[in-house]
């Protein structure tokens, strides 16, 4: 663990429990779908988390931050109680890493961490087929307005489909994630 040597106990705490912290933020930005989405939700985020505790990152830092975070799943639970300060945490978090590592791992560590809430928030479809015309519009606008982003930026990332089951809270805290991660960069 050459990289997390590098940090003290608390310092590690945060940044090794962010990872899942932060999913389970999104998970819970909104309450549609009720406790099947939640606990939909629950599952996907520890199936993530197993999976990149397992996977290859263009940071080797990030990787050893995912794989001390699947290997401390028992600690799960306890992390649950600070999910209220995840955006605060994440400034933190990251002051902590431009200021002992490189940049690019500055950049893994926020960008894995965008990668977990969005497939936190696409593991249940949320978007609500009974809503109101101009709920339905409002949607079906963005989503176009989205796909004619990506296309003209040959951006193959997100499919139409799945951006549906983003529900407009989830969009939103994964819009303020993004801030708290990178609002000192540059």
């Amino acid at each position: 663990m050459a990289f997390l040597e590098q940090f003290s106990d608390q310092e590690k705490e945060l940044l090794v429990s962010l990872p899942y912290k932060a999913g389970l933020w999104v998970s819970m930005a909104d309450n549609v779908g009720g406790e099947s989405a939640d606990e939909k939700e629950k599952e996907a985020l520890a199936q993530i988390v197993d999976e990149k505790g397992k996977g290859m990152f263009e940071s080797a830092f990030v990787h050893e931050v995912m794989s001390e975070t699947c290997t401390r799943k028992q600690e799960w639970a306890q992390w649950e109680a600070g999910v209220h300060t995840v955006l605060q945490d994440l400034d933190k978090a990251m002051s902590l890493i431009r200021g002992k590592l490189q940049e690019k791992d500055c950049d893994a560590y926020g960008s894995n961490i965008m990668a977990i809430g969005v497939k936190i928030a696409e593991a249940f479809r949320e978007f609500d087929a009974d809503a109101s015309v101009m709920v339905k519009l409002n949607t079906q606008i963005r989503l176009f307005l989205e796909a004619m982003t990506r296309v003209l930026k040959r951006d193959k990332s997100i499919k139409t489909e799945t951006a549906l089951n983003i529900s407009y809270e989830e969009d939103k805290a994964l819009s303020e994630l993004y801030k708290a991660l990178y609002k000192d960069a540059a």
